[in-house]
């Protein structure tokens, strides 16, 4: 067994022994303080922000909330009696209950069935009754509010009870929930990993050297996130996000880095020299894969999506934070441990497996052949992709035990009118005042083009084009005006996209703007749309750039981009049979099959499942590109490649699906469908894709796979850093 050397350089990443307690203490100091930074990270985090910002809808839904107070409402209390609701006794019950709902601070406004005798407030038994509040302030503030009133005015009565439900106490649910979920994925994934780890070194402590660094790398990672959400709106999910993520990716690095460093001992180098050429060959590579994964999250920085920027800022930081934790804790540690997990020849874990040289063999072999089944594999993993529906996220997202959850499917039996979705028209100033009898023809124009919806004006109610009852004079303040559609059918769904559509066509007296889910969610599609190009341009073009800085090759990086978009089309096949159609509900746990998937949650399982698939892509190829310069064989390169990092592969996607698993043990729908979308993209990328797909195609390309043009080679020699040498003992 060799004995670690102390090491000579510079600066701390080259920390020499005498100076890695030091450095080790000081990683220690930071995570305590990190720590403590850290618990109030959730506070200051949001649930929503999965609605475009800059579109006409949003624009229609502010003016309708902070200009007239009104709109569709934060939170929505349903009251269960025993006797009718029109009893003496309820009926002063629930006028009590409205008086001190209103009184209350944050409350902007109350409608209640004991105050408008509303009929669409109360069921048809007359045995259920609505009061719905519109809170103030921004979404942290709302549910806040949410938060004090919820328990408070849900507390038991006699002869009735109160359920609640609405966005606001949806968003403070899912915050808790989010938290207990981090919690309970990072106990159940870390033994798991351990457990591999142990298998895979034959060493305790160098199964614990990677998940100390990654409990460091977690730890500032959710540190960072604190300020970052002071600067600007962060999911409640990109905790969950980001301590998985950086958890995997850090054991990750740190499993490749640490087989090198011991198959270069066992090899005969001393630990100096170990040490120092796993950091310039595993390290590099990890730098290099760090960085692809903060490029394709940056991507999503295109789309004007609260949600969508936050979990790009948030995987920014945990891919840089994760490449730093590896890189400057593993030299301390190793210098100081290094002699305790250099095992001897028999347990190389970089040794030879006959396993992975035989299928390499086999793959090299016939390369089109394996290549076209792989091929099949995933075009068969994809088909069910074909009839992906997107939708909104609601309460639904929650599991049904939830109250917001369980108390929304009450309301949608009892009282159909109160879960109907709004579509708000929004008239600016004196416009409906000038037009009145215009705006009127307008409203029924429509309605006669939407027989199943209810539209309410100021003078008004209509349905099927006649005038079925009186208007709300309330529609009409100083500031503007707002008229009120009611549609039987959930955003999302043909029949709301046409509604809204009908009503931005029509011909209108003066300006206006039509807001409400339904048309946020067709402005969020259309924004989505014209964002995709762009994002995927990026990813792409940054996804080439830093591949040729590594490899110095012009197809590789292509091949790359094309087999990680295969990969990624499979993952959404799996995800849409599993959630969408919900064959994998008694597996996956009880969950809501809505018949739909969100788009944002799609687009952020494509980039850091495309993150991934690169940071794979690198080490396999940073070890076929070593071989490849040895002898200047492709075939042998590849075959070799594949044999010592077969073995490795696995493992190391074994670990990061562990970590993504424990996602999908989530009670929150969103969560569920990242991890468990994660967890099968990285199976597939380790298995059909870089054990078969990637050799196979690289066998097929031959010699090719490492040509560029002399001035790209020129341009790569000034850009990449020059590889050190090392140093004379």
């Amino acid at each position: 067994m060799h004995h670690a050397t102390p090491l000579r350089g510079r600066g701390l990443p080259r920390s020499s022994a005498r100076r890695a307690y030091a450095t080790l203490l000081a990683a220690f100091v930071l995570t305590g303080l990190a720590a403590l930074v850290a618990v109030g990270t959730w506070n200051n985090l949001n649930s929503g922000g999965f609605d475009a910002t800059t579109t006409s809808s949003a624009a229609a839904d502010d003016f309708v909330r902070n200009r007239l107070h009104d709109g569709p409402p934060d939170l929505t209390f349903l009251i269960t009696t025993r006797d009718s609701i029109d009893s003496q006794s309820v009926t002063r019950m629930g006028q009590d209950l409205t008086r001190r709902l209103h009184h209350r601070d944050g409350v902007l406004t109350v409608r209640s069935y004991w105050q408008t005798k509303n009929p669409a407030l109360r069921s048809t038994d007359r045995h259920h009754a609505v009061i719905t509040a519109l809170l103030r302030g921004d979404e942290n503030d709302r549910v806040s509010v949410a938060r004090t009133l919820v328990p408070e005015f849900t507390r038991p009565h006699a002869g009735m009870s109160i359920g609640a439900t609405g966005p606001a106490w949806t968003g403070a649910q899912a915050t808790d929930d989010s938290e207990r979920d981090l919690l309970k994925a990072e106990l159940l994934s870390a033994p798991v990993v351990l457990l591999v780890l142990i298998l895979v070194f034959r060493s305790f402590v160098a199964a614990l050297i990677p998940l100390a660094v990654a409990a460091v790398a977690a730890v500032i990672t959710l540190a960072l996130l604190r300020p970052l959400a002071a600067l600007m709106p962060l999911s409640v999910f990109s905790t969950n996000l980001t301590a998985a993520l950086g958890f995997g990716l850090t054991v990750d690095y740190c499993l490749f880095i640490i087989n090198r460093y011991r198959h270069e001992v066992t090899a005969g180098l001393s630990a100096e020299q170990a040490l120092h050429t796993a950091v310039r060959t595993a390290g590099r590579a990890a730098v290099y894969s760090s960085v692809t994964i903060a490029a394709a999250m940056a991507a999503l920085l295109c789309f004007p999506i609260p949600f969508l920027r936050s979990m790009a800022c948030s995987g920014l930081v945990v891919a840089l934070c994760a490449a730093a934790s590896s890189y400057l804790l593993l030299r301390p540690l190793l210098t100081l441990l290094g002699q305790r997990i250099a095992g001897p020849d028999q347990h190389d874990p970089w040794r030879v497996g006959a396993f992975w040289r035989t299928v390499a063999a086999m793959v090299t072999k016939r390369p089109a052949l394996w290549a076209g089944g792989a091929l099949l594999a995933l075009t068969a993993l994809l088909l069910p992709a074909a009839h992906l529906h997107l939708g909104p996220v609601d309460e639904r997202i929650l599991p049904p035990r939830a109250q917001a959850h369980s108390v929304a499917r009450q309301l949608g039996a009892v009282i159909p009118a109160a879960q109907a979705t709004t579509m708000s028209i929004a008239i600016p100033g004196a416009s409906y005042e000038r037009a009145r009898e215009g705006w009127e023809a307008y409203a029924r124009t429509w309605s006669r083009a939407h027989p199943t919806a209810a539209l309410t004006t100021p003078t008004a109610h209509y349905r099927a084009g006649r005038v079925i009852g009186p208007g709300s004079p309330t529609l009409h303040q100083s500031g503007g005006t707002w008229m009120n559609a009611q549609l039987p059918q959930s955003a999302g769904t043909k029949a709301s996209d046409a509604a809204v559509r009908d009503a931005r066509t029509a011909a209108m007296p003066g300006p206006a703007s039509i807001g409400g889910p339904a048309a946020r969610f067709l402005d969020t599609r259309a924004a989505i749309k014209s964002s995709l190009l762009p994002a995927l341009g990026i990813t792409a073009a940054s996804t080439a750039l830093l591949l040729f800085l590594f490899t110095g090759s012009v197809f590789l990086p292509l091949k790359a981009i094309v087999v990680a978009a295969l990969s990624m089309s499979a993952c959404f096949g799996t995800v849409t049979w599993a959630f969408q159609d919900g064959h994998l509900t008694p597996l996956l746990g009880h969950f809501t099959v809505t018949g739909t998937v969100n788009p944002c949650i799609l687009l952020l399982l494509f980039c850091v499942a495309f993150g991934l698939s690169m940071d794979y892509e690198t080490f396999l190829l940073a070890r076929i590109q070593e071989e490849y310069r040895r002898h200047g064989d492709n075939r042998r390169a590849v075959t070799t490649g594949i044999s010592h990092t077969g073995r490795l592969v696995t493992v190391a996607a074994a670990a990061v699906a562990v970590a993504m698993a424990g996602l999908a043990t989530s009670g929150i729908t969103l969560l569920k469908i990242l991890g468990f979308g994660l967890t099968v993209g990285v199976l597939i990328d380790a298995t059909l894709v870089r054990t078969i797909l990637v050799p196979a195609s690289m066998c097929l390309i031959g010699r090719a796979n490492w040509w560029a043009p002399a001035s790209l080679r020129r341009a790569r020699s000034t850009l990449a850093r020059p590889r050190p040498k090392l140093r004379p003992l």
